[in-house]
C-alpha cells in the first residue's frame, strides 16, 4: 500500500472515530473542529462516513440485531483460538436511529457552513448547473475551485489517477490546485484543456470553446475521442501551449486557433456580473444580456445585428444598454410586454 493510500485510510479511520464521538454527548468539540478544518480531505471522509452509517442503518432499521451479543460471541471465539489475545472493550449500545441521525445531520450541516461559510459549498454529487442569472462558486475535493457562470453545466469526475471536468455548455473560471500525480483536464466541445497550478476561463457556445489563461500555462489539444476526425478534421493540429495573457479558440471540428492577447480583468469581469464589450456586434451583446435575464428579452433587428459597440454594463440591468442605445440617433428601442425590440429608425418607421 503506497503512502497516499495509507494516508487516506488513516483519515477515514479518524472520520469514523469522530462520527461516533460526535453522535453522543462529549467535551471534545473544540478538538473535533480543529481536526475537521485542517484539510478538505477530512470533510470529505467525514461525509463518506456519514453516508456509510446511513446505509448500514438500512440493514437493521428496527435494531433487531443484538450487536453487543454478536461482539461478545466474536470475542469469545478470539479467546478460544488465542487465549493470550486482548479483548477490546465493547462499543456502547446503539442509540436510537432517529436520535443518532439527527446528531449526524447537525454535524454535517455545521461542518459545511462552519468550515468555509455558506458561499462555498461541497456536495457529494458531481454535476453542477446554473439557471438564467445564477452563478455558483464550487470548492472541489482536491482544493481546486471553479466559478460557474450563468446558464452553465459541468460534470466532475475525480479519481486517484486523474481529475476530469466535462463542460456541457456555458462558462467557468478554474483555479487549479497543483497535483503532479493527477492531471487536471477540462473537456469542452472538441477540446481538452490541461493545466497544473493555474487559473483559466473556458466558455462553450454553439460547439465552439474559447480559452483564456489568467495565470500560469495550459495545454490545449483536440479531443479526437469526441469524434473530431469524423467531423472532417483529417489533419488535426498539434497541442497548443497557452500562457498567461493568451487564449485559444477551438472550432466544432477540433481545430485550434491561438487568440490575440487577452485582458484578464475584462475576461473575468463576469464574476462581478459586469459585461465588457469591445467592438462587439449588437446581436451578441443582446444575447449576453438574455443569458442573465429572463425579462425583458432583447430582440435585435437583423439590419443592426453586426453594429459594433463598446461599453461596460451591469449584466442584471438591461436598461443600462437601452439607455446607452437611446443616445444613438440611428437606433430606436420599443418595448412590447416583456420583449424589447431594437431596430434602426428607418426600419421602425417603415413597419408602422
Amino acid at each position: 500500500m503506497n503512502a497516499q493510500r495509507q494516508e487516506l485510510l488513516s483519515i477515514a479511520e479518524q472520520a469514523a472515530m469522530w462520527l461516533r464521538l460526535m453522535s453522543s454527548a462529549n467535551d471534545r468539540q473544540a478538538e473535533f473542529w480543529a481536526w475537521l478544518t485542517a484539510s478538505p480531505a477530512h470533510i470529505r471522509e467525514l461525509l463518506l462516513a456519514i453516508k456509510l452509517d446511513e446505509e448500514l442503518g438500512l440493514i437493521d432499521p428496527d435494531s433487531l440485531i443484538d450487536v453487543k451479543a454478536l461482539a461478545l460471541q466474536a470475542q469469545a471465539a478470539v479467546v478460544t483460538v488465542n487465549p493470550s489475545a486482548q479483548i477490546a472493550p465493547t462499543e456502547p449500545a446503539r442509540r436510537p436511529a432517529t436520535t443518532r441521525r439527527s446528531a449526524i445531520a447537525a454535524v454535517a450541516a455545521m461542518t459545511l457552513f462552519a468550515a468555509w461559510g455558506g458561499w462555498h459549498f461541497l456536495q457529494s454529487r458531481d454535476t453542477y448547473a446554473t439557471q438564467v442569472g445564477e452563478q455558483h462558486f464550487v470548492e472541489l475535493a482536491d482544493g481546486s475551485t471553479l466559478f460557474l457562470n450563468t446558464q452553465s453545466k459541468v460534470t466532475v469526475r475525480f479519481d486517484e489517477l486523474s481529475r476530469d471536468i466535462y463542460m456541457d455548455h456555458g462558462q467557468a473560471l478554474f483555479q487549479v490546485h497543483h497535483d503532479s500525480q493527477r492531471p487536471f483536464r477540462v473537456h469542452a466541445a472538441q477540446a481538452v484543456i490541461q493545466a497544473v497550478g493555474t487559473q483559466f476561463d473556458v466558455r462553450v457556445d454553439a460547439g465552439t470553446a474559447n480559452v483564456a489563461v489568467v495565470e500560469g500555462i495550459v495545454q490545449v489539444f483536440s479531443d479526437q475521442s469526441n469524434g473530431a476526425k469524423n467531423a472532417g478534421a483529417d489533419a488535426l493540429p498539434p497541442p497548443t501551449r497557452v500562457s498567461a495573457g493568451g487564449g485559444a479558440t477551438i472550432d466544432p471540428h477540433g481545430k485550434i486557433e491561438p487568440a490575440a492577447r487577452i485582458d484578464a480583468e475584462a475576461v473575468t469581469a463576469w464574476r462581478q456580473q459586469r459585461l465588457v464589450f469591445l467592438d462587439t456586434p449588437l446581436a451578441h451583446i443582446a444575447a449576453e444580456f438574455n443569458r442573465y435575464n429572463r425579462t425583458p428579452q432583447l430582440i435585435v433587428d437583423p439590419a443592426l445585428a453586426d453594429k459594433p459597440l463598446n461599453g461596460v454594463f451591469n449584466a442584471r440591468n438591461p436598461d443600462s444598454l437601452i439607455r446607452f442605445l437611446a443616445e444613438d440617433p440611428a437606433v430606436i428601442c420599443e418595448q412590447r410586454g416583456d420583449v424589447i425590440f431594437i431596430r434602426g429608425r428607418t426600419q421602425a418607421a417603415a413597419s408602422r
